[in-house]
């Protein structure tokens, strides 16, 4: 009798070892890939002297990296680096090399990612944070000013990726990242140039990550809200009172939204998102995009026609407070 309550709690004990170890299993891939270890990887980081990329390289750093930063100002650039070695003064590790590069030349970016390599060896990760905004109403909005935001915010990033797409490809573990915003989501009043150019993005994204996939490399696109940037600071000089109306609901630290960034290249999953907004944008917005997590594939499914109907009461309250201020401003000039 004891020896079978022993073989009994043995059958017992194995079964549920099996039923743990089954669901540890589904867990994970539930969860998708694991992130990779930036210790001693050679990260780019252009947009590297303020903001978002500042914010990435001092993350990065901290995590042992050996951290390149790309900008136009070489005195910014320096002060950036003191600030980002000042803040890691706890671990010790990493480093920070500055070039001084304008991301809309492609020479110049290849000749600022061969000095990098040359002084960190061959680059892991390439962060493409620089860009510019500039909102006005499309009527208002001239030529040039259009074509310049699609050279700095596309085409810059373009320019970097070129720059170091043999290096990122070469072995397995390369990661891209393009940071675009969710005006890239979702077109806004007096955004017409800069959300075009910040779309071309995710259509960019979307087609590269096919390409490296067969390299072991990943591609993230990350879409960051209104953040508290110098960038930022200069948009709220010259926004259009109605982009103020339906965007104004306060802005996210940078450390805050470099984070995310920098989590989600690490596990090298598609859409790197902030907040609530964030994430409902990120999953209404999914459409074909790959997305190598499957319970995220699961949640967007399942949410979709939900979040449909949440955003089509935004856009409607948009519209409203847009017309209200429009008729007041009538109004007031008549």
């Amino acid at each position: 009798m004891l020896d079978c309550i022993k073989d009994c709690t043995w059958c017992t004990t194995l079964l549920w070892m099996a039923v743990m170890g089954v669901a540890a299993l589904i867990f994970n891939w539930l969860r998708g890939p694991k992130a990779i270890n930036l210790s001693d990887k050679h990260v780019l980081i252009t947009g590297g002297s303020s903001g978002i990329g500042e914010a990435c390289a001092a993350i990065c750093v901290s995590l042992g990296a050996k951290v390149s930063i790309i900008a136009r100002n070489e005195q910014q650039l320096k002060e950036a680096s003191q600030r980002i070695l000042a803040g890691n003064k706890k671990t010790g590790e990493g480093s920070v090399n500055c070039v001084s590069a304008d991301v809309s030349d492609a020479d110049k970016m290849k000749a600022a990612v061969a000095s990098a390599e040359a002084f960190h060896g061959e680059v892991d990760v390439v962060i493409c944070s620089a860009g510019i905004a500039l909102p006005k109403k499309f009527s208002e909005t001239k030529t040039e000013e259009f074509e310049r935001l699609m050279r700095v915010n596309f085409m810059g990033t373009v320019n970097t990726i070129q720059a170091a797409y043999a290096s990122v490809t070469r072995k397995p573990g390369g990661r891209i990242v393009l940071v675009s915003s969710q005006a890239g989501q979702v077109g806004i009043f007096g955004y017409t140039g800069y959300s075009a150019s910040k779309f071309a993005l995710r259509g960019f994204a979307e087609a590269l990550q096919m390409e490296v996939r067969s390299a072991g490399a990943t591609v993230t696109i990350a879409y960051p809200p209104d953040t508290d940037t110098p960038q930022l600071k200069m948009e709220n000089e010259i926004k259009p009172q109605e982009t103020k109306l339906i965007s104004d609901n306060g802005a996210f630290p940078p450390e805050q939204v470099a984070r995310s960034i920098v989590d989600a290249a690490a596990r090298g999953v598609f859409q790197a998102y902030i907040g609530l907004d964030g994430w409902m944008l990120a999953k209404l917005t999914a459409g074909m995009s790959p997305q190598p997590v499957p319970l995220e594939a699961i949640v967007e499914v399942a949410l979709m026609p939900l979040l449909r109907i949440i955003s089509l009461v935004y856009q409607k309250m948009w519209s409203i407070q847009i017309s209200n201020y429009q008729k007041k401003q009538k109004a007031h000039e008549s």
